[in-house]
Formats: structure tokens, sequence, C-alpha cells
């Protein structure tokens, strides 16, 4: 099995020697080795850290819990591979299928809460990868991270016209974003978000024929879709503002920027119906991370489940994952998925013992954010404090591991180099300025789409990442070359 696992790391590297992909992408062969070594080597990291810094097993980890589901559809071959098809392509599969197959899994069904289960998306590719890994999860590290790496050479091909810096620099700039490359090279969706990112700016602003930017920009839509489709949403959305930026304001951000938000506004006021939903959405989810950040307990009870909070555990018997009610609580009742918001019911004890889904304690980086309530009113209320959490969080004194001080350095370094290239800032010309513009309303969208419902800074500083990537690489765009060597002299 570790035979495997060498012969097929090693087929990854044979790959970036000579590949004309990758021979043709400016950049030497023993860098692009460099760069996909130290992407592996971040990976184990990331699994070390979960496991001796936060002491984390199998199933407390997104990385590690999405490589045990996927072993465990991959173990659906040996017994039915028709089944395994249904399962794996999702066409055929059915609620049967689930219950007697992938019954120990927590992320394979997500009800009707998203349009598409992304996560499950990430468990087919790992029980594929179980086909040939033997098990060994460096071998999903690597393949995981070589996906991600590819994205990263798509985006370096569509940003080097775009810049002012070397090949080479531009390369080790991207790869080395400290919460890009910790992030990217995981076993979560991270990694076929950045492919997905790569190949769709590359299908928009590389300069190569009609015909691969098409295939790149149909290929990174479905990859978004299937893996992370709200980021897909911030990509048109911003592609939309700069696409009316230029067309209908002639490119005068003092004349779009008003105008567009209070077109925003009047349409959200005239659209009742999609403004609910979008509402309800948002506050959803809020409900739903806030719940997770502080901890809980979630039973299933027939086709509903209860949710109790840590304060009420005293009014419950928790024994063998199973909970029995002892005392009269108030707790919250919903179906798993439901777009509907839970509804508060009062619970007497009936000697019923419940099947624990879900049990853990608060995250210890918790952080308080306004409740949505609804409200759009109050999602607009909530702006200045989504955009300080989501763009500054954590702070020396919040809660949270020593890792939360790297965080805190990215933050400040990101910042520092914006102020830098604002200072030693070249002329741009209108496509830069275009891709600039947009990359700045792709961020900002993101950010505050975190910030409203994201109470968690581990979480925060997770999803953020390409937010941050989108000012490094206009930072890149805006900086004059002149300014890189006079202080690299």
């Amino acid at each position: 099995m570790l035979i495997s696992a060498l012969l097929t790391i090693l087929c990854l590297f044979i790959i970036l020697r000579f590949i004309p992909f990758f021979r043709k992408s400016e950049i030497r062969s023993t860098t692009l080795i460099a760069g996909f070594a130290i992407k592996i080597a971040v990976g184990l990291l990331l699994v070390w850290i979960h496991e001796h810094v936060y002491r984390m097993d199998d199933f407390s980890h997104d990385g590690q819990r999405f490589l045990r589901e996927g072993e465990y559809l991959h173990a659906v071959f040996f017994q039915s591979p028709i089944d395994y098809l249904k399962l794996l392509t999702g066409i055929g599969e059915n609620q049967y299928l689930i219950e007697h197959y992938l019954h120990m899994t927590q992320y394979w069904s997500a009800g009707d809460l998203t349009l598409i289960n992304d996560s499950k998306n990430v468990i087919r590719l790992h029980s594929l990868i179980h086909f040939f890994s033997g098990g060994h999860r460096i071998v999903h590290i690597a393949v995981f991270s070589f996906f991600s790496f590819v994205g990263l050479i798509f985006l370096h091909k569509s940003l080097r016209s775009f810049t002012t810096l070397s090949a080479t620099q531009l390369f080790w700039i991207l790869l080395l974003v400290p919460s890009t490359l910790f992030w990217t090279s995981s076993m979560m969706k991270e990694p076929f978000l950045f492919l997905g990112l790569g190949l769709f700016v590359f299908g928009i602003f590389a300069n190569t024929t009609r015909k691969s930017r098409i295939i790149a920009l149909s290929v990174g839509t479905i990859i978004l879709i299937g893996f992370k489709p709200y980021i897909l949403i911030c990509v048109l959305l911003s592609l939309l503002v700069v696409y009316c930026h230029k067309t209908f304001f002639r490119s005068k951000w003092y004349l779009s920027v008003p105008s567009l938000l209070l077109l925003t506004v009047l349409l959200a006021l005239i659209f009742e119906s999609p403004r609910k939903a979008v509402v309800h959405h948002l506050t959803r989810k809020q409900f739903d991370f806030i719940n997770v950040g502080k901890g809980g307990l979630h039973v299933k009870a027939d086709t509903s489940f209860y949710y109790f909070q840590p304060h009420q555990y005293g009014a419950l018997k928790i024994q063998n994952e199973t909970a029995e009610l002892t005392k009269p609580v108030m707790a919250y009742t919903y179906r798993f998925g439901s777009k509907q918001s839970p509804i508060p019911v009062y619970l007497k004890p009936t000697q019923q013992s419940w099947p624990i889904v879900y049990f853990k304690p608060g995250c210890e980086s918790y952080i308080d954010i306004t409740p949505i309530n609804e409200s759009a009113i109050q999602l607009v209320r909530n702006l200045p404090e989504s955009l300080f959490n989501a763009s500054l969080r954590p702070l020396p004194l919040d809660e949270g591991s020593p890792l939360k001080y790297l965080a805190f350095l990215e933050i400040w370094l990101v910042i520092g180099l914006a102020i830098f290239a604002f200072v030693h800032r070249r002329k741009l010309n209108p496509s830069e300025k275009h891709l600039f513009f947009g990359l700045i309303v792709f961020a900002t969208i993101l950010l505050v789409l975190i910030g409203w419902t994201t109470p968690v800074i581990g979480a925060i500083a997770r999803y953020r990442f390409p937010a941050q990537l989108a000012i490094i690489i206009c930072s890149l765009i805006i900086l004059d070359r002149k300014a890189w060597r006079t202080t690299h002299s």
C-alpha cells in the first residue's frame, strides 16, 4: 500500500515535469515541483494540527470526515457496483440506498436546505481516490493539492499580463499566501473551489483562443456549482456590477457605486418575494452557524430533530449515543435540511431514547453577532459589524487557539501590502481597471456574506481566503515593479 502511495505521488511530479500545460507556464519545472511539494507538506501539517493541537479524531474535522465517508461510499462498490454507480452519479439515488449503505455518514444528506449538496461531491471524489490510495491519506492530500495547483497555474496564466512582476515572483506570491496555501492543500472543498476560480478567471481574462476560454469558463462554472455555489454567485454579481460600471457609467466609480447601491435598494423594495427568500435563507444559515458555534445536542425523533443548548443538558440523560429527557424543557424542533425556521417546542419526559446525530461543545473562537431575525432592515444595520468581523477578526484579545495570532498577522500583512502598493502604484489601462474594480466588488460581497452568517473566527478565516486573495491580487495589479525592485535591492 505504501508503494502505491509513493508511486501516485511520483506520477504527479512527473506530470508537472513533462506535461506541456505546465511546461508552457513560464515557470521552471524545478520551481513547479518545489511549489507542489510545499503544498503536500502543508496538507500534512493541517492534519497534524487538527490531531495534535486541537486533539481531534477522525470525525471531529471536515477533512478527516470527508475522507472516512468517502471510504464508506467506496466500500459500496464491493457490495453492489450498480448501487455504487447510482450513489456516485446521483442517477437513481434514493433514500433506501442511503439508509442501507450510508446510514453512518453525516454529510451525505443535506435535505432541501441547499440546491446542491456540495459535500456529496467531495465524498464522491474521495471514494474514487480510494481505488488507488490504499487508504493512505497522503495520497488524498496529494491529489486534492494537485487539483488546486492546476487552479493556481490557470490563475497565474490569467494574471500574468495584468502585473509588472516576473512570472516567478507572481507564482510564489500566489502560492504562499498563507490562508490560500493552508486551505487549498486540504482534503475539503477548497482545493476544487480554487480550481474552479482559476478556470473561471482564465475563461474571462486570459489572452488565449476563444475556444480555450469558453471551455475553461464552462468547466470552471460547473466546478464552482458542484463545490461552492455561493462563491459563483459572488463572482457573477461582481461581473454584473463591472458590466454596469463599464457600460452605463463609463467606468466612473463615483457614479456607478452609489447608483448601483440605490438600484439594489429599489429592487429589494419592489420584489418582495425574492427579498424575503434571501433574508430567510441568510437568517437560517446564521441560526445554524450560531448553534454550531455555541455547541449543542441534536437528536433524531421520527421525521424531526430536536436541538438542545448546553445549559439544557441537565434535563437530559446522555449515554451510549442516545439521549433521554428527564425533565421538562423548552427546545427547538426542525426537519433536517429544511428551509423552514426551527420552531420552539415544550418537551416532557416520555422515557423515550433519541439517537444522537450531533453532540459537540461550543467553538473556542465563537463571537457574538447580531441576529438577522428575518429582517431586511437588520441586514443593512449589520453591514458595519459584518465587514469588521469578516475583514479584521481575530483581534489579539479574541478567544481562540494560538493560531489566531497567525491569522491576525496575515490580515495586517495583506493590509500592509495594499498600502505599499497604493503608495507605489502605477497607471492602469482600462482592462486592468476593470479587473481591479471587479476584484474589490467580489471581495466586498463575499466578506459581507461571511460576516452576516458566521459567528466563529476559525470558520471566518477559512471562508474568507478568496476575498483576501482578491485584495492581494488588486495590490499586485497596481504595484509598480520599480518600487518592488527598489525595496528588494
